[in-house]
């Protein structure tokens, strides 16, 4: 007798567990007729063990990877900035306003940037010449050029050989393999 009222109330729960239906509400597009789910996915993180071999090349490489982390954001900044000046400046018809506008950015820039720029040592200085040119398609000479003038861009350059840089350095990603690899690794391109 126990045990048919078990049973009983067993298939009293079953049958109202089987019949109650659960609806799932997905955010969803429709597209040309069809109905297509919209999910975010978690970020899934994959990560290897180095090989010997990286973990060489790495130890070798660990000063130019320090030197990226801390001047490729420099370099990024400078081509956006650049980028939004020349958009700005093409708007601009006047001589005198664009002369203005030019000395107004250049101003900003250095409060912003000027202390930190300061205090990179001798290969991150170099570094960034060779990192806003390849962002920017424009050596340094060429940008000071640009916006200044002729005899300027030769002064700074004259200034700069006294210290053992070079302004008119060009990136050249075929010769510059190593750079390229840690820009990679790190996620900058």
């Amino acid at each position: 007798m126990l045990r048919k009222i078990f049973i009983g109330f067993l298939f009293l729960f079953v049958s109202g567990y089987v019949s109650a239906q659960q609806y799932f509400y997905l955010p969803a597009k429709v597209i040309d007729g069809d109905t297509i789910p919209v999910l975010t996915l978690p970020v899934v993180i994959v990560q290897a063990k180095m090989s010997a071999k990286m973990k060489r090349w790495y130890k070798q490489n660990e000063k130019l990877i320090r030197n990226v982390k801390k001047t490729m954001p420099y370099a990024k900044t400078a081509a956006a900035k650049l980028k939004a000046i020349d958009r700005k400046m093409a708007t601009i018809k006047d001589e005198k306003y664009r002369k203005q506008y030019y000395k107004e950015q250049e101003k900003l820039i250095l409060e912003e940037f000027e202390k930190d720029i300061r205090k990179l040592t001798f290969s991150q200085g170099r570094l960034l010449i060779k990192l806003i040119d390849r962002e920017t398609g424009r050596t340094s000479y060429t940008i000071i050029q640009e916006y200044r003038s002729n005899l300027t861009a030769a002064f700074w350059q004259s200034l700069a050989k006294l210290f053992g840089y070079n302004l008119k350095t060009a990136y050249d990603p075929k010769e510059e393999t190593e750079i390229e690899m840690v820009i990679k690794m790190l996620g900058y391109d």
